[in-house]
């Protein structure tokens, strides 16, 4: 039996009073925004020249990895929230209705009754295990927090190398054009060599066969070019069929001088800078926080909690309720001890992990370090061949004109050029991606989240 017309007025009364008390009893909570919200993918403007720094704080903005790790780190605050709000009260209003019928010999009987209350609950004691939790909790907010600034810092490497080798093998394409111009100029002098009888038929052929492999390179490093596009697009976060320009600007020689830091300085700046070095850290802290709460629980658990209640309707009054409770896992088919394993055995993980990523990072200071100083060895190297395979070029030209030189000659040299433009284009970029990659080890590439940008 449904409650009558006349019992459902008064029973909605309450509920609107009991929600209206509920809903303003947190005035002081402000609400907060879903997380990610206002991080949505913007549209990009790429009709004008990107810059790496462009490229970089679209990437930061847009990227998923970044959104994860953000996300990673909100949870963490309310996990901490979560394990905080055991040192506080408890407060609960409630309504409850019940409407009993039953029929005996013939006779219905209903019963209705309701209730309007609000109780307090806080728990006293529990062996500390909320303190460990909470402390817990906070390890792993800082360490989602350092796990945010190294996923910045490993978009920033991506994004970095993507941007490099686009520029890298934009300046690859000018060799290869130059190339092709270099053996179109060869073929008409061979051929119009061949027509006043100074040269023999077949060098059309072979400087026709240099042509077509320097237009195979040409279409060759052209394609590489849309593949370096399509990488940095990825690397940056975005979808679009846009063609991303840059500035014609070239790239600036760097320092001759060695560096004269050594790799172990680097290396030490590294554990001191490296945020998920850092995050491997606490999480370490946040196992052995594991182990004491399950090993609490494995042992004698004592917890107290206080309970003040105060009833509004129908009849008014207060209760109180104080109670200790002593507990142990007499038996529970092994639960509680492999808590205690598990926790042991994630703490061992945590710590092996953290070696893990301690070689990591001195493999990448020690790599990166060597490859740039090679680069910048190579560098000089690259310039003083570069001279001298166009003084080759040059030269074996000449001497085909003068009929002392082969088109054999011509070629070979032709060859030996391009190598060596290659080779110089090559050592410089490879001298900028070292050195990124350089900063990266030593956590020192975001100076976006130093500056307050893309937080």
């Amino acid at each position: 039996m449904f409650p009558s017309a006349k019992n459902i007025l008064p029973l909605t009364g309450k509920l609107y009073l009991l929600v209206a008390f509920t809903v303003l009893l947190p005035a002081g909570v402000k609400a907060q925004d879903p997380p990610g919200k206002g991080d949505q993918t913007r549209t990009i403007d790429l009709s004008a020249p990107l810059t790496l720094d462009q490229a970089i704080q679209i990437a930061l903005s847009n990227q998923p990895q970044v959104f994860i790790a953000r996300s990673q780190v909100t949870a963490s605050k309310a996990r901490v929230t979560q394990a905080e709000s055991s040192f506080y009260p408890q407060i609960e209003p409630s309504y409850t209705y019940s409407n009993q019928t039953s029929r005996i010999n013939s006779r219905s009987i209903n019963n209705e009754s309701d209730a309007t209350q609000i109780q307090l609950r806080q728990l006293v004691f529990n062996m500390g295990k909320r303190e460990e939790n909470v402390a817990q909790s906070r390890k792993l907010l800082r360490s989602t927090e350092f796990n945010l600034m190294d996923t910045r810092q490993r978009v920033i490497l991506n994004v970095t190398n993507a941007y490099l080798d686009l520029l890298r093998r934009k300046e690859l394409v000018k060799v290869e054009l130059a190339s092709v111009e270099r053996a179109k100029t060869t073929l008409e002098f061979t051929k119009a060599s061949v027509e006043v009888g100074a040269s023999p038929r077949k060098d059309i052929l072979q400087a026709q066969a240099d042509l077509d492999n320097a237009q195979v390179r040409l279409s060759q490093a052209q394609n590489n070019v849309q593949i370096a596009q399509v990488s940095l697009k990825n690397a940056m976060g975005i979808l679009t069929n846009a063609v991303i320009l840059t500035p014609d600007t070239p790239m600036e020689r760097p320092s001759m001088q060695p560096d004269t830091r050594t790799s172990a300085d680097y290396l030490k700046l590294a554990f001191d800078m490296r945020p998920d070095f850092k995050s491997d850290v606490l999480a370490i802290e946040a196992n052995k926080h594991s182990v004491k709460i399950a090993n609490i629980n494995a042992g004698l658990l004592v917890e107290a909690n206080l309970t003040q209640g105060y009833r509004f309707d129908p009849d008014r009054g207060e209760n109180r309720t104080f109670i200790t409770t002593f507990s142990y896992p007499l038996f529970d088919a092994g639960l509680t001890r492999s808590q205690v394993r598990q926790a042991k055995a994630s703490l061992e993980q945590s710590q092996q992990q953290l070696e893990l990523t301690r070689q990591s990072i001195q493999l990448e200071v020690e790599q990166a370090y060597l490859l740039r100083e090679e680069a910048r060895l190579r560098i000089a190297a690259s310039e003083a061949a570069l001279k001298a395979a166009r003084e080759n070029f040059e030269a074996a030209r000449e001497a085909q004109k003068e009929g002392a030189g082969t088109i054999l000659d011509v070629i070979t040299a032709q060859t030996q050029l391009v190598t060596a433009e290659t080779n110089a284009v090559q050592a410089i970029f490879d001298f900028y991606i070292a050195d990124a990659r350089l900063k990266r080890a030593t956590g020192e590439n975001d100076r976006y989240l130093a500056e307050g940008k893309n937080r």
